[in-house]
């Protein structure tokens, strides 16, 4: 009789809860609404929520705080403090709006590095994160911050070239251990999603097609590539969407999760075990909050994902996977 390998690692993967301090009042829409003024309520309820699970550790894929302020980050520091695992963040788009906000970061939180991209280990696994928060100008300069209000100033945002590089160098150095890779943004997709945010174009019942790659991050395709020629690349997690949504694209598998500030308010458990992970979804106990952020008449409950985007097993010896080139 087979015997079924002892779990590695539990982790929660947690995204896009856009904590803002006390008194600090922000309306906003994404696909439905941002309950973003009630997220001390949706923290307590978090806070609980992970309590519940044995964790090794949380995973935070970025937009931490919605204005990216010293005193929001101090509220999702005292927040997430109280959860009974180690921390690990990357950084989101709403989190770097401030000069100096990465060493600043790195001295709220008792970091040893201002960098945040890098690299840990656990149980045998990589886990890879990145970094891609980085403004890029219209003239190919590269700034740590990106002011909101003058998104016309900007290129984009993305990763850095630096981090390119160090993403080579990191990758080369190993192609042996199984490896998981952290970002905010995604980069790759469906080719198509039912419905365009109406945020974006006021048409909640619009195709989406390929408008989505107008979303996917400055040197995108840069880091795809070297991921997808990396043999132990398993699978990203990412947010920014705020969405659930697992796909394969060259058999690299990509999984999205969705906002915890908006409906379904959800997070996901990963189990990593020696050959395998497994990926569930969970809902906070917050009835009325989805209520009052849902908008049926955009029919937006998609975003909360099919049957396969909310619960899925990966194998880490899949046939393709140890195939690729």
């Amino acid at each position: 009789m087979s015997r079924t390998p002892a779990p590695h690692t539990t982790f929660a993967l947690i995204t896009d809860t856009h904590w803002v301090a006390p008194g600090r009042l922000v309306e906003h829409v994404m696909w439905n609404k941002l309950l973003v003024t009630d997220g001390g309520e949706l923290g307590e309820l978090l806070v609980q929520a992970l309590n519940s699970h044995k964790l090794d550790y949380v995973i935070h894929c970025g937009d931490l705080t919605h204005l990216g302020d010293p005193e929001s980050f101090e509220f999702a520091r005292a927040m997430l403090g109280r959860v009974r695992a180690p921390i690990l963040f990357t950084l989101g788009n709403r989190d770097v709006g401030h000069e100096g906000i990465r060493r600043n970061l790195a001295k709220q939180w008792s970091l040893s590095r201002e960098i945040f991209y890098f690299v840990t280990r656990i149980n045998d696994v990589r886990y890879i994160f990145l970094d891609s928060n980085y403004a890029h100008l219209p003239s190919g300069d590269e700034s740590e911050v990106m002011h909101w209000d003058r998104t016309h100033e900007y290129a984009g945002v993305g990763f850095s070239s630096a981090q390119l590089e160090w993403l080579e160098r990191e990758l080369e150095s190993d192609r042996k251990t199984t490896t998981l890779v952290f970002a905010h943004h995604p980069i790759a997709s469906k080719s198509e999603y039912p419905i365009i945010s109406p945020r974006d174009l006021g048409e909640p019942h619009v195709r989406l097609g390929p408008v989505w790659q107008k979303l996917f991050p400055k040197f995108h395709r840069e880091v795809l590539a070297l991921l997808e020629r990396a043999p132990n690349v398993k699978v990203m997690f990412t947010g920014h969407w705020h969405i659930n949504d697992i796909v394969r694209v060259n058999n690299l598998y990509h999984v999205k999760t969705a906002s915890l500030i908006e409906y379904p308010f959800e997070y996901r458990i990963v189990t990593v075990s020696d050959d395998y992970l497994d990926i569930t979804t969970h809902r906070l106990s917050a009835e009325s909050l989805v209520e009052r952020s849902l908008v049926p008449e955009w029919h937006n409950q998609w975003i909360q994902g099919e049957s396969f985007d909310r619960a899925r097993r990966i194998y880490f010896d899949d046939e393709l996977i140890k195939t690729r080139v």
